[in-house]
């Protein structure tokens, strides 16, 4: 059966309209999940830190020399100490959490001796890790709708905890607030890159994996040596200076 001009000119058309929706909102590869999980954990542990910074920064003044100086120094410290490796980690969940998603490795089940044994020797950090955990399950295994509670729960408890431990005024009650901050930064990152990558895999956007085993190329593992061998100069001269 022959095709008429008009129809023939109609079908490139219709094929356009059909892939333009995938043109404007292209799928989200493993490469994007990665990336993703950089961005989400540098920022929050950035903002973390400098919330936590905020009430001694408030109460030393911000014109006050002395006062201030001390406080920008320690934050300064902090985030060189901290954002690094954080950064690092971010990479490693954005990139498990996508092969999580795509069905690369299969969910597991966390036993009970497992959460009595952190319960036994990690007793603040049981409660957090069972958050955690949970959402993990219900967003990414069981494909459930999103919420937010636990990413503002998480920032609620942080501005809570640096107005508190920053209040005696003392540096060790700084750096105790900025450990604390940074420690939530990584749970409230964690529960916004679950809610990121989980919404993508509810609306298909997620892309299929290319293959299904742990792969990397040489130029990740270039840009992962020369950037630990910059983290651990600038430790040095920190340390030294």
């Amino acid at each position: 059966m022959e095709t008429s001009p008009d129809q023939a000119s109609a079908q490139p058309g219709e094929d356009e309209a059909q892939t333009e929706p995938t043109a404007t909102r292209p799928l989200k590869t493993r490469r994007d999940c990665t990336i993703l999980g950089m961005k989400v954990y540098a920022i929050g542990m950035a903002s973390c830190l400098l919330v936590s910074a905020a009430p001694g920064l408030a109460r030393a003044g911000i014109w006050d020399g002395q006062g201030s100086t001390a406080v920008l120094k320690q934050l300064l410290a902090a985030c060189v100490i901290g954002i690094p490796p954080t950064v690092f980690f971010g990479a490693l969940v954005g990139f498990e959490l996508y092969r999580l998603a795509a069905g690369s490795i299969r969910w597991r089940d966390t036993g009970c001796l497992t959460w009595i044994v952190c319960l036994l020797f990690l007793t603040y950090v049981t409660l957090p890790l069972y958050l955690a955990y949970r959402h993990r399950r219900r967003r990414i295994e069981e494909g459930r709708g999103g919420t937010w509670w636990l990413p503002l729960c998480h920032f609620l408890l942080l501005l809570y905890l640096a107005c508190a431990l920053s209040a005696g005024g003392r540096r060790a009650d700084s750096i105790a607030a900025m450990v604390c901050g940074g420690f939530l930064s990584l749970f409230l990152s964690d529960s916004v890159v679950v809610n990121i990558i989980a919404q993508w895999r509810n609306e298909g956007r997620l892309a299929a994996p290319v293959s299904h085993k742990f792969q990397y190329s040489l130029g990740t593992l270039l840009i992962f040596v020369l950037g630990l061998g910059a983290w651990l100069t600038a430790l040095v001269k920190m340390c030294g200076g």
